[in-house]
Parts: structure tokens; sequence; C-alpha cells
């Protein structure tokens, strides 16, 4: 089936120094959590596994949706009260339906404490808790 929808409730609160990828403190920035979901076609040209990483699960060509949080100034800071978010998925292609139907598409669902995190930046101890996930399809 087609996703149209990542929905579901969480709390956040950063952690208290924000570091790049060396440990410096970047004085100023607060950490932000990230939550996303990928829908791509799973093989590429020639038949191969496509399985995406940390440096392209953004930028892979194979991307055909995208569901992610926006305005990450609007993020409710605290621990202790759960929020709701409903993002829908961005078609950045057509679905195939062919290759949907022979299973030629996955899905990935992240949820990290540090939107920077794949590149080592974020604030040690932030924490993010999710609840109640769930994909809603078309």
């Amino acid at each position: 089936k087609k996703p149209v929808r990542l929905e579901g409730y969480y709390q956040y609160a950063p952690g208290e120094k924000f570091q790049d990828k060396k440990g410096k403190e970047v004085v100023g920035r607060i950490d932000e959590p990230d939550i996303y979901s990928v829908f791509f076609k799973n093989t590429d040209e020639n038949g191969n596994s496509v399985t995406l990483q940390g440096d392209d699960v953004m930028t892979h060509p194979n991307i055909v949706a995208l569901a992610r949080l926006r305005n990450h100034e609007t993020v409710h800071y605290g621990l202790g009260e759960w929020h709701y978010f409903s993002i829908p998925f961005d078609y950045l292609s057509e679905i195939d339906k062919n290759t949907l139907d022979s299973y030629g598409y996955s899905l990935t669902v992240v949820f990290t404490s540090s939107i920077e995190g794949a590149t080592f930046c974020g604030a040690p101890g932030s924490q993010l808790y999710v609840d109640e996930v769930k994909v809603v399809w078309e």
C-alpha cells in the first residue's frame, strides 16, 4: 500500500550543551529532535538490493516519498506532556504498481534526539520519547 501519513506522540528535552563533531560546545545552539519516514525503491536499476544509510537517507535517488517533522522551531520542549504529530508523506515520484505489488519498496522510520546525530553533532543527554506511532496507508 501507499503510505500517506506518519502519526504519533512525542516528548522532547534537549541536553544542556550542544557540541560539534569534535566535542566543542556551540554556544547558543539548542539541540532538536528529528522524526521522519522514508519510502523508497529497494533495488537499483540492476536489481541489486538498496539499503539507505545515515549519510544518504535524505538524498538517495531511490527515495519516492518523505514524511518529516517540519518547522523545528515549533517543537514542544520539556518532558511530562505528550505532543501529537501527524506528518504527510511528500511524494517526489510516482509509485509503480507492479513494483509495489512485488514488494519492491521499503519504508524506514527514524526517531532521533539530535537532528545532526548522524554527523556526530548534538547535545549529550537529549531525550526523545515516542509512543503510539503508526503509518497511515492508502
